[in-house]
């Protein structure tokens, strides 16, 4: 089955870690909005999270490992007309949470997919498919969560990590 990489959008997730109350040296934000048109379908890659609404990686208990997670953005993917036989799938990597504050100090982390089954229709298993309709609008909602517990005495700092997704057709 020939294999060709559609779009790789690099949702860039500021996720900032609060670990002891300290005065704010500064901040700014960056939302990132993707957005590529390939034929007839349409793949974007939305984060609703920036430093300003950061998540505390020790107080936080929905980011804890074994959570729910906290939720930090979304992908859509819109499509019609396709053939019965097509499909796409999505993959998600991760570079873990890092601090320029502390050097070789990081905390990896995992990507979460928010079920809504009102909005997956067709979408399963990190795969797209049109075996029953040749027309798709998806919204998969994401979420983050941490791999390992901060360890006590952790020392504070803010920490930033990625998450790219990708989307990949298949025929």
């Amino acid at each position: 089955m020939k294999k060709f990489l559609v779009v790789l959008v690099i949702l860039t997730v500021a996720i900032t870690g609060v670990f002891a109350e300290t005065g704010d040296a500064g901040n700014g934000s960056i939302t990132v909005y993707g957005f590529i048109k390939v034929g007839d379908h349409d793949f974007n890659v939305i984060s609703e999270h920036d430093s300003e609404d950061a998540i505390d990686l020790v107080g936080n208990q929905n980011v804890q490992p074994g959570a729910p997670g906290v939720r930090v953005g979304y992908w859509t993917f819109a499509a019609d007309t396709q053939d019965s036989g097509t499909s796409f799938t999505i993959a998600y990597d991760t570079t873990p949470l890092t601090s320029t504050a502390l050097p070789g100090v990081s905390y990896a982390f995992e990507v979460l997919e928010i079920e809504d089954p009102q909005n997956t229709e067709g979408y399963s298993n990190k795969t797209i498919t049109f075996i029953d309709s040749p027309d798709r609008d998806i919204m998969q909602g994401l979420a983050v969560r941490l791999l390992a517990a901060i360890p006590g005495g952790a020392k504070p700092a803010d920490f930033t990590g990625y998450i790219t997704v990708t989307l990949t057709a298949e025929n």
